[in-house]
């Protein structure tokens, strides 16, 4: 979730017993941010959309729990009551998971209490302008000071969809100075900076160009497949050749669902 992935269909049998998904199925990197973002063909009512994959690992393990209960000791309601309080505990995990997450992909190495409000106003914004996930959290690594050029960070907004754009942005600019002075407590910029760019992918595989590859497969020519296999070999690099995969799609180009084989 860290790097806007979304399972196609997080069903419990698309789990493994310690807890990591599998079978990805029409699964999806989103491109404009969304917190109820779907991409799978099947998934109508947005059961496994970004904002619900955690409620649904939870589910999942619920489920899991019911089928180890005779195998707890004591009676029936002790078992339950053993299994809820197991099951409580993933909560916590999970936030704290994605709170260390969020802190390196801002730059932070440790997690203060007012850190918290500045990702959930992050994602606010995020969920409301569209801005395109992957380039906002790599641009910033750009935008580290008060006296940084936020235009490149800010240039997102020509590709938004959302409406009124002129108060997002005077948002988006507050949120940009109130992370900028929360930098100034961290000893060392240049590590942020570091810390950022290994949080932050500069390629991910859009949905666009693994259907071009596809479509060109298809057809017999397995360059573009591995060009873009290259391109994320290095994920993590900003390499001249592979600068087109860093850019979102193009409205023609966007591609709204995903299927099982993709």
């Amino acid at each position: 979730m860290n790097l806007g992935f979304i399972h196609g269909v997080m069903n419990t049998d698309n789990m493994t017993i310690c807890g990591e998904t599998i079978d990805y199925g029409p699964c999806a990197f989103i491109d404009a941010f969304s917190r109820s973002k779907v991409f799978s063909s099947i998934d109508s009512q947005g059961r496994y959309a970004y904002q619900n994959q955690p409620a649904i690992g939870q589910w999942n393990l619920a489920r899991l729990a019911e089928a180890l209960l005779p195998l707890f000791p004591g009676e029936e309601k002790d078992a339950v009551d053993t299994a809820t309080a197991i099951l409580k505990d993933y909560v916590d995990w999970h936030q704290n998971a994605w709170e260390h997450g969020m802190a390196a992909k801002l730059g932070l190495s440790e997690i203060q209490d007012a850190d918290r409000a500045l990702f959930t106003r992050l994602i606010d914004i995020l969920d409301e302008t569209h801005l395109d996930f992957t380039l906002f959290f790599r641009r910033l690594s750009h935008c580290t000071t008060g006296d940084s050029d936020r235009s490149h960070v800010l240039a997102l907004f020509q590709n938004a969809d959302a409406m009124h754009t002129a108060s997002l942005e005077e948002r988006l600019n507050q949120w940009l100075s109130d992370w900028q002075q929360r930098l100034l407590s961290e000893e060392d910029t240049a590590a942020c900076i570091t810390r950022m760019q290994q949080a932050n992918p500069a390629v991910i595989p859009r949905n666009h160009r693994v259907a071009e590859a596809i479509a060109a497969a298809e057809d017999g020519d397995y360059a573009p497949f591995e060009r873009l296999l290259a391109a994320l070999e290095r994920p993590f690099d900003e390499l001249t050749e592979y600068q087109d995969y860093q850019l979102p799609p193009q409205s023609n180009e966007k591609v709204l669902r995903t299927f099982c084989g993709t």
